[in-house]
């Protein structure tokens, strides 16, 4: 038999944890060290949404197996995690905690590492992501009822808020600096910006800084920016930078850092066709090797679009950069800095990218000081 999960209930789970957790933290449950990886591991967004979820759901109704991720799971406790994270856990992070484990996929488990029927050690994974699926494989059975859950919920619970609160006190201090900052501090940040990686979040986050002054919000456009590595995160993107008009699709962006061919311009010229934009934007950072190839190497599939209708372009991203500036000289440097600051808390799975944000313009207001 299928198990249910009350989303009112469990609402009211979170919600009572989260009061419990304000008047006093828990310091350790029977899961400690897969919730703390949880926390410090890189690129486990979807994997920390399954495990809040499990939790929640087991608080809730203890009747659910909780490694099943899906109603599909033979277990006699299978149930539908996916429904949870999206109707509660996503929704009670974004409004109560500030989005500290991401608030930019409203449907966090439509993501691979949840494509399973249940938890298992087979499941595909690498990296930090095959650590947290077998230590999730390994620990979660220990959590055998609501009581148990409730406990490691509101460890959990202590963390996020910890982690809360400094992210609260980082923004106060950004907005600081931020004020104190001049368009040649932004520009530099940029530049410095676009010689690091971060997991491939770094000409994302320059890029998107770039469209936003480009693109003003009080002229109707809406520059919507992806989380990294996690292609198809959202049913409303249609490529890793999407420029709207009217809430209408208009330019859709791919951002590459490394070598790509003819056949990912082709794809990526498919995906923003069908949703409806007007054309296509590669943009390569100073990773990529697209500045080695010649103008005709990607006429052809130039020419397949062209006679749809859509216009497909590439350009590197320093030129871009350097129009863009020119362009717009009157920049609102706070405005920008701190929008650059706290998108990088969306588009990147971990803290890296945020951080070196923080302490570079941390020392640009020590400077001005």
């Amino acid at each position: 038999m299928v198990e249910r999960v009350d989303f009112s209930m469990a609402m009211d789970e979170m919600a009572q944890s989260l009061r419990r957790c304000e008047k006093q933290p828990t310091t350790d449950c029977p899961i400690r060290s897969t919730i703390d990886f949880a926390i410090t591991g890189k690129n486990l967004i979807t994997y920390s949404y399954i495990l809040l979820t499990a939790l929640v759901s087991k608080a809730t109704n203890p009747s659910i197996d909780i490694l099943s991720l899906s109603v599909n799971d033979k277990s006699p406790g299978a149930y539908t995690p996916r429904e949870v994270a999206k109707s509660v856990v996503y929704e009670f992070q974004k409004r109560f905690l500030g989005n500290v484990i991401d608030g930019a996929n409203n449907d966090p488990l439509v993501n691979k590492p949840a494509r399973y029927p249940r938890l298992e050690r087979t499941n595909a994974a690498r990296g930090d992501g095959k650590r947290m699926l077998d230590s999730l494989v390994e620990n979660l059975p220990r959590v055998k009822d609501a009581e148990t859950a409730r406990t490691c919920l509101d460890y959990y619970m202590t963390l996020l808020l910890k982690e809360k609160k400094q992210r609260d006190e980082q923004a106060l201090q950004v907005h600081e600096a931020a004020g104190m900052s001049s368009a040649a501090d932004y520009r530099k940040i940029l530049d410095e910006l676009l010689d690091k990686d971060f997991g491939g979040a770094a000409l994302t986050l320059a890029v998107s800084s770039l469209y936003h002054i480009a693109y003003p919000a009080k002229q109707g456009w809406v520059v919507r920016a992806h989380p990294v590595n996690q292609p198809g995160n959202s049913s409303r993107q249609f490529s890793d930078l999407d420029l709207l008009r009217g809430n209408q699709p208009f330019l859709a962006t791919e951002l590459k850092d490394k070598p790509f061919t003819e056949e990912d311009v082709r794809r990526a010229g498919e995906t923003g066709s069908k949703a409806g934009a007007r054309s296509l934007l590669f943009i390569t950072g100073r990773h990529s090797e697209a500045s080695s190839l010649t103008p005709a190497y990607f006429n052809s599939v130039r020419q397949e679009f062209a006679e749809r209708g859509m216009y497909v372009g590439i350009s590197p991203v320093d030129p871009l950069m350097d129009t863009i500036l020119c362009s717009h000289p009157d920049i609102d440097t706070e405005r920008a800095l701190t929008g650059l600051y706290r998108e990088s808390l969306e588009v990147t799975g971990g803290t890296e990218a945020q951080m070196w944000l923080f302490d570079r313009m941390r020392r640009i207001a020590g400077n001005q000081r």
